[in-house]
C-alpha cells in the first residue's frame, strides 16, 4: 500500500514544471493551416453531421438548448452538476492529458506545486468509459450552462483570458469539408482584459480571479479524453494566468466539435481517428500514439489488439521515454496477445527501462517469475540492479514499488525479506506492511534503524521520510507511541514537525501527550511559510510571508483530532499564538 501525507497550510511559493508533452494546438491562424491533411489509405465515415453556418466574425449566436432522449446518459450528464474536483481539462494549476478510466497514466505538461485537490468525479469517469456511447449526448449538452460545484482561479491567478483553443485530431476529406463552415472569428491581437463572464474577487486579494465551470465545459473536456484531442476547458498559464475555452460562452467550439464528431456511426468515426492517431508518422501526431493505444484497447478490446502490436513492433527502443510511455499505455490491457507480447519482450530487452515498465504484467501474469526476482533483493549486494529472465536487469526500486499492492503470499513473503535489502526510504515504507504480516520482529528493528540513521534530511517533515514514520506506527500499532516520540522527542526541529504531520492522519490515543508539549514549541518547522498580514501603526494592512512553527503544526495537527477545536493559518504570529492558548487550554481541561 502507498502512503501520501499532505497538510493545508498556505504557501505563496509556486513552482513550475515542465514535460516534453505537447502543447495544445490554439488557434493563431486559419483553421486551413493547422488541419493536418488526411491520408490517403483512410475511407471518410458516414458523412458528419453539419451545423449551420457560423456567425460573422464579431458576432455569436444564441446557445444550442440541449434536446436530451439518451436516457441514463442525460442522467450522468446532469449528475455532473455536483463536480467539485479538478481534473484534466479542466485545472487551474496545471496543463494535463488524462484518461480517466485509467488515471495512473495521467500526466502534465505544465504542473504548478500546490494545494489545487486533483481526481475524477464518478460520473465523469463513466462517461469517459462509455466512449462512443456518450459522443452524441456529449456533444448535445456542450453548450449547457448549469453551473458545476468547481470553482477555477483563485490563489495568484491574476488574469484571464478566452483561449479559443480547440485540437482537431486527424480528419479526413469529409470532415475538412464540414469543419470548412466555421471558419476561426476571432483576432488574437488584443490585449489580456478580462472577458466579461469571470467572476469577482471572493479571496483576500482582490486580483483573484474566477470562473465557475459549467456542465458544457466539463462535456468538452470528457470529449477530448475519449477522442483523444487535448481539450482544455480550463488550464493554466505562465505566469499567473487561467485560459478558458468554455463551449457555453465561445459557440465556435461547439460548432466545431459537433461538425467533426456529429456522425451517425460515432464508434466507426472514433475508431477510424484513433487508428490514424496510432500509425500516423508525422512528429506532432505521432505523439498521441501512446493514448490511441489506449482507447483502441480500452473501447475496442481484440477487434484493434494487433493494430496496437504492430505499433508496439515499430517503436525505436532506443528512445526511452517514448517507448516506455507507449508499453505504459497498454500493459493495462487483459487481451492475451497484448500479455503474451510483452512477457516475450520482457525477456528480450537489455534496456531497464523498458523492463521496468513491463513489471506489472509479470507481476499479474507470472508470480512465480516475479517472486523469483524479488528473492534476488539481498543486503549484502547492495545494487539497484536485479538480474532478470532472458539477461538483462530490472531496477530494484521498481520492482518494490510494483508489488506494493499485491496480495499474493508468494509476494508479500518475499517483500518482506527485501526489509534487509533496500536502498531507499521509499523502498523501505513499501515493504514494511508485507514485513509486519510475516516477519514483524525483523521489520520494526529495520525499521527503527533506518529512522534514526538512515533518513536524508531533506525527507523530512516533508517527504519519505515522514511517511515511512506514519507506516510503520500505522502497522504496529502497539509500538505506535514509541516511534512518534522517538521523533516529537528528538533535538531536530524536523523531526518534531515530522511527528506534528503524521499526527495528522493517525489515529493515536495518546495524541494529547505527544502534542500538547509542541504546542509552545516556538522553532521553525521547515514546511515553508504563510501569507501573514500584519497592522501598520497607520491602521493600514502589510501582506507578507513568516515561516510556520512547529507549534503551529502541532496546532493544526490537534484540530484534525478533536473537530471542536479550529486553528486557522492568517493573520500574525500573535493571532496564531492566541488560537495556541486556546487549543492548549482546551486539551488541558
Amino acid at each position: 500500500m502507498r502512503y501520501f501525507i499532505a497538510v493545508a497550510v498556505a504557501c505563496g511559493l509556486a513552482l513550475v514544471a515542465c514535460s516534453t508533452a505537447p502543447a495544445p494546438v490554439t488557434n493563431s491562424s486559419s483553421p486551413a493551416k493547422q488541419i493536418s491533411p488526411s491520408k490517403p489509405t483512410l475511407q471518410p465515415d458516414a458523412k458528419p453531421h453539419v451545423e449551420a453556418a457560423a456567425q460573422p466574425p464579431g458576432t455569436r449566436r444564441a446557445p444550442v438548448p440541449r434536446k436530451r432522449g439518451f436516457g441514463e446518459i442525460d442522467a450522468l450528464i446532469d449528475d455532473l452538476g455536483k463536480v467539485d474536483v479538478s481534473s484534466p481539462g479542466t485545472a487551474s494549476f496545471s496543463t494535463g492529458f488524462g484518461f480517466a478510466p485509467l488515471p495512473e497514466n495521467d500526466y502534465a505538461s505544465v504542473l504548478i506545486l500546490t494545494h489545487e485537490d486533483m481526481g475524477y468525479h464518478p460520473s465523469f469517469t463513466k462517461l469517459v468509459a462509455l466512449g462512443p456511447k456518450a459522443i452524441p449526448a456529449l456533444l448535445d449538452a456542450l453548450e449547457d450552462p448549469t453551473p458545476t460545484s468547481l470553482m477555477a482561479g483563485g490563489g495568484f491567478i491574476s488574469w484571464c483570458r478566452e483561449g479559443h483553443e480547440l485540437d482537431r485530431g486527424e480528419l479526413n476529406e469529409a470532415e475538412r469539408k464540414a469543419l470548412a463552415a466555421f471558419p476561426y472569428p476571432y483576432n488574437d491581437e488584443g490585449d489580456f482584459e478580462q472577458p466579461d463572464f469571470w467572476e469577482p474577487p471572493k479571496g483576500k486579494h482582490d486580483w483573484e480571479v474566477h470562473y465557475r465551470v459549467k456542465v458544457g465545459d466539463l462535456c468538452f473536456a470528457i470529449l477530448g479524453q475519449i477522442t483523444n484531442c487535448h481539450l482544455h476547458a480550463v488550464r493554466y498559464q505562465p505566469s499567473g494566468g487561467l485560459m478558458i475555452n468554455s463551449p457555453v460562452h465561445d459557440p465556435w467550439l461547439a460548432d466545431c466539435l459537433r461538425a467533426i464528431w456529429k456522425n451517425s456511426e460515432p464508434a466507426a468515426r472514433l475508431k477510424r481517428t484513433l487508428l490514424a492517431d496510432l500509425r500516423s508518422t508525422n512528429d506532432r501526431n505521432r505523439r498521441r500514439s501512446p493514448g490511441a493505444a489506449t482507447r483502441l484497447l480500452y473501447y475496442f478490446g481484440e477487434q484493434c489488439a494487433l493494430d496496437v502490436l504492430a505499433r508496439l513492433d515499430r517503436e525505436n527502443w532506443l528512445r526511452y521515454p517514448r517507448s516506455v510511455d507507449f508499453i505504459n499505455a497498454i500493459r493495462f490491457s487483459t487481451a492475451p496477445a497484448a500479455q503474451a507480447r510483452l512477457a516475450h519482450l520482457f525477456r528480450a530487452t537489455a534496456d531497464i527501462p523498458v523492463a521496468d515498465s513491463i513489471l506489472p504484467v509479470i507481476l499479474a501474469k507470472e508470480p512465480q517469475v516475479y517472486a523469483k526476482l524479488l528473492s534476488r533483493v539481498y543486503p549484502i549486494r547492495r545494487t539497484n540492479d536485479i538480474p532478470k529472465p532472458g539477461g538483462g536487469f530490472v531496477s530494484q526500486k521498481a520492482l518494490i514499488l510494483t508489488a506494493a499492492n499485491s496480495t499474493d503470499p508468494r509476494i508479500t513473503v518475499e517483500l518482506a525479506r527485501c526489509c534487509e535489502g533496500v536502498l531507499t526510504t521509499e523502498e523501505m515504507y513499501t515493504c514494511v506492511p508485507a514485513g509486519a504480516k510475516h516477519r514483524p520482529v525483523e521489520t520494526l528493528a529495520f525499521v527503527k534503524d533506518w529512522l534514526a540513521n538512515h533518513l536524508a534530511d531533506y525527507e523530512i517533515p516533508r517527504g519519505d521520510g515522514t511517511t515511512l514514520l506514519l507506516v510503520a506506527a500505522t502497522c504496529f500499532p502497539d509500538d505506535a507511541l514509541e516511534l512518534i516520540r522517538s521523533f516529537s522527542n528528538s533535538t531536530e526541529p524536523k523531526k518534531r514537525s515530522a511527528a506534528c504531520v503524521v499526527l495528522n492522519d493517525l489515529e493515536l490515543p495518546q495524541w494529547k501527550e505527544v502534542l500538547l508539549p509542541l504546542l509552545d514549541d516556538l522553532a521553525e518547522a521547515g514546511y515553508g511559510n504563510f501569507a501573514a498580514t500584519t497592522i501598520r501603526a497607520d491602521g493600514s494592512k502589510r501582506s507578507h510571508e513568516l515561516p510556520i512553527r512547529i507549534c503551529d503544526l502541532a496546532a493544526w495537527a490537534a484540530t484534525r483530532r478533536d473537530a471542536k477545536l479550529t486553528f486557522k493559518v492568517e493573520g500574525s504570529y500573535a493571532d496564531l499564538d492566541k488560537q495556541i492558548t486556546a487549543i492548549k487550554q482546551a486539551l488541558g481541561d
